[in-house]
């Protein structure tokens, strides 16, 4: 059980876009499941830790508006094959419980269930990661991606087709939209974006030294900034003055709120990944 225990380290490696994040179990529901959990942002996170040789631990949605305290033993003493046992101390929680495996240092896989152990009804199935791609970021991961390591593209970097995925905190969001960079005989860049194969259009791109922008019919424009040649990362928010000044750093489904010089305003974050 002591794999399970997190020491808080995290780091990125660009070259081979991942992310390694120790501070806590990334869950992730099945990308098959009936209901598509990277729409409702629905994830989850454990977090493990060591108290006088007992492992312990909280499990808490994503935002970790809803935490639940955890206690863990193996289900066999005899055979630790068959997993460990998860239940919850809180008394709301109390009526459920999960099954682990360890599969290796990073992976695990589990069962909840509702129910007294062991007889209790299996409710879905996760598993859960301390290390996965740039597809699996987090809306934490997006910020850090494009405040630390983020750069402005140039032109020749730009130019060409994108195809890009929302970030979710629960599941992989798949390829939803794409991006073509065209430069037009005047000289001025256009994006041509296809969102869904149900919205499409053209955007103007303008280049700045701080990032990318790219500005539509709507009210709203695009913030990007590039990490590799074939990787950048987005925001689409609105522009203007703002006016949220109570909500503070959250998620609300696939719309993050995030503070800024003029106040707090929604986004939509995202990463394109260069079409091959």
């Amino acid at each position: 059980m002591d794999v399970l225990v997190n020491s808080g380290a995290k780091s990125i490696d660009i070259d081979k876009k991942e992310i390694y994040n120790d501070r806590r179990w990334k869950g992730f529901w099945p990308i098959d499941s009936h209901i598509p959990a990277w729409i409702f942002q629905n994830g989850f996170n454990k977090t493990f830790s060591l108290d006088d040789g007992t492992v312990k631990g909280v499990t808490s949605t994503f935002d970790d508006h809803i935490r639940g305290q955890n206690t863990l033993r193996l289900i066999d003493d005899k055979d630790p094959g068959k997993g460990i046992l998860l239940q919850y101390t809180n008394l709301a929680y109390r009526l459920f419980y999960d099954e682990l495996k360890v599969i290796d240092q990073d992976t695990v896989v589990g069962k909840a269930f509702m129910g007294k152990f062991p007889h209790g009804e299996v409710l879905m199935k996760f598993s859960m990661s301390r290390r996965y791609s740039f597809d699996y970021m987090t809306n934490e991961d997006h910020e850090e991606l494009f405040e630390k390591y983020g750069k402005p593209p140039e032109l020749s970097e730009v130019l060409g087709k994108w195809e890009g995925r929302m970030v979710s905190n629960a599941s992989l969001s798949p390829p939803l939209f794409k991006f073509n960079y065209v430069q037009e005989s005047s000289g001025k860049v256009v994006c041509k974006y296809d969102f869904m194969h149900m919205l499409k259009g053209n955007s103007r791109v303008e280049l700045t030294p701080d990032q990318m922008l790219m500005f539509d019919f709507t009210n709203f424009h695009d913030e990007i900034r590039m990490i590799t040649g074939d990787v950048m990362v987005g925001k689409y928010c609105p522009k203007g003055k703002l006016f949220f000044d109570f909500v503070g750093n959250t998620s609300v489904g696939l719309v993050h709120f995030e503070k800024t010089p003029a106040g707090e305003r929604p986004a939509v974050y995202y990463y394109i990944q260069r079409s091959t």
